[in-house]
């Protein structure tokens, strides 16, 4: 997915409440985390967490961004690879 991929999804998501701009939402990243470490590759992801109460309800907007590296012998890292993908959750309502 592109960032105006996932902009155009969080504005629906939103549902014309306030909203963030395109810089505010990709501002900070809440979560790092690598989620497979071999001794040639890495893959991270950041994640990041949008809250939201919408009719007396805590529901969030997750997003990440998952980066592939390659390590060499002395474990730097380059990227090859970096994706955007939204965070599908089976329930869309939190009950506070």
């Amino acid at each position: 997915m592109t960032k105006d991929e996932v902009y155009e999804y969080y504005l629906h998501w939103r549902k014309g409440s306030r909203t963030l701009s395109v810089e505010e939402l990709f501002s900070a990243y809440t979560i790092d985390q690598n989620i497979f470490e071999s001794s040639s590759k890495v893959i991270n992801r950041l994640f990041y967490l949008v809250p939201d109460f919408f009719k007396s309800n805590l529901r969030i907007f997750i997003f990440y961004e998952e980066n592939t590296f390659l390590k060499d012998s002395k474990q730097n890292l380059k990227l090859i690879q970096s994706n955007l993908k939204i965070q599908y959750n089976k329930t869309e309502y939190l009950t506070v």
